[in-house]
């Protein structure tokens, strides 16, 4: 697969010890290849250097619930997956 840039579009997140935030995010993986762009959900952690591209560790069903919850709040969790289908 083709290196990409990932476009956030929407994003809620927690902080958690350390000075990390636990980001969930909607947004589009646009690639350097001219293939079409993917869209999707992620979660990432930021830190006080800046986003870490490995895959975030979810550390609990509690923190999932509430970062689901915070983008339902927001009214853009589930609602930009029915858009793209549009």
């Amino acid at each position: 697969m083709s290196m990409a840039r990932f476009i956030t579009s929407h994003e809620v997140g927690m902080v958690m010890g350390g000075g990390w935030k636990l980001l969930l995010q909607w947004g589009a993986y646009h690639y350097k290849n001219g293939d079409a762009p993917q869209y999707g959900y992620r979660f990432i952690w930021k830190g006080r250097r800046g986003l870490q591209s490995r895959p975030a560790r979810i550390p609990n069903a509690k923190t999932l619930s509430n970062l689901l919850k915070m983008a339902k709040a927001q009214g853009w969790f589930l609602k930009c997956e029915r858009e793209r289908r549009r």
